[in-house]
C-alpha cells in the first residue's frame, strides 16, 4: 500500500489538476462574456452608420436577426459553461475535502508518535530518578 505522504501528494496533484480546469473553464466563461461586449458594441456601431445611410438602414433588419441569433447562442453556451463551472467546483471542493481527511490522518499520526516520544522520553527520566535514588540510598 503506498505511504500516507505519498497518498497526501497524489490527491494535490489531482486537486491541482481539478483547479486547473476550473480556471480554464472560468475563462471560457470570460472570453464568452467578452464576446457578447463586443457584439453590443458592434451593434451600437451598425446602428449608427444605419442611422446614416439610408441604404445601411435597409440591411440592418437582416443583420439584427443575426444579432439576436448570435447572443441567444452566447446566452445558451454560458448556461452551459456556468453548469460546467459549478461542477468543475464541486470536484474541487470535494478533492479538497479528501485531501483535508488525509492531512488529518497525517497530523494525528505525527501527534500520536510525538506522544509515544514523550511517553518514553519521561518513562527514561523516571528510572533515571528511580535508580539515582537507588544509588544514594534511597533516602
Amino acid at each position: 500500500m503506498m505511504g500516507l505522504q505519498t497518498l497526501i501528494r497524489l490527491r494535490q496533484q489531482q486537486m491541482d489538476e481539478k483547479r486547473k480546469a476550473l480556471a480554464d473553464l472560468q475563462r471560457g466563461m470570460t472570453a464568452l462574456h467578452d464576446s457578447v461586449k463586443h457584439l453590443e458594441a458592434e451593434v451600437a456601431r451598425e446602428q449608427e452608420t444605419a442611422r446614416d445611410d439610408p441604404e445601411a438602414s435597409y440591411l440592418y433588419g437582416r443583420y439584427a436577426n443575426a444579432v439576436i441569433a448570435r447572443r441567444e447562442e452566447l446566452e445558451a453556451l454560458m448556461v452551459q459553461q456556468q453548469a460546467l463551472i459549478e461542477d468543475a467546483h464541486g470536484e474541487v471542493m470535494a478533492a479538497f475535502r479528501e485531501l483535508k481527511k488525509l492531512e488529518v490522518v497525517q497530523e494525528r499520526r505525527h501527534e500520536q508518535a510525538r506522544k509515544a516520544e514523550l511517553t518514553a522520553e519521561q518513562k527514561e527520566l523516571d528510572e533515571l530518578g528511580l535508580e539515582m535514588h537507588r544509588r544514594r540510598g534511597g533516602r
